[in-house]
């Protein structure tokens, strides 16, 4: 998983309305586990500064609040997300493509490292 995630410049983090609420077979919360794959998928691409993370909403889905994430997936919480809706979903999809390929979710990414920088040098 880790290399895979090293080798991609955009990582999208499908997230359906249950998402963060999604259970194993023994009743436990999933992102609870830190051997889940969609755990250690989402872990991997936010520690890898090269990576842009897009959190892709679904069906209605709303961002979780960042206390109710285990705190290693936290940072997801705080990225720009974007929706795709099944009443619009080509449409949807070719704006997230068309962003990715023209380099406009790279861009930000840059943008928001460098407002980073500039926050924690002014500390």
């Amino acid at each position: 998983i880790e290399t895979a995630i090293r080798g991609a410049s955009v990582v999208l983090v499908l997230m359906g309305p249950r998402w963060a609420d999604a259970s194993a077979p023994d009743g436990t919360r999933r992102l609870d586990d830190p051997g889940d794959w969609v755990r250690l998928e989402v872990e991997a691409a936010l520690a890898n500064e090269d990576t842009a993370v897009v959190p892709v909403l679904l069906d209605g889905a709303t961002m979780p609040a960042p206390e109710r994430l285990p705190p290693s997936l936290a940072g997801l919480t705080h990225r720009n997300a974007v929706t795709l809706t099944a009443a619009h979903w080509n449409t949807d999809i070719d704006v997230i493509l068309g962003s990715i390929q023209s380099g406009r979710v790279r861009d930000f990414l840059a943008r928001e490292r460098a407002e980073r920088a500039v926050a924690a040098v002014d500390r």
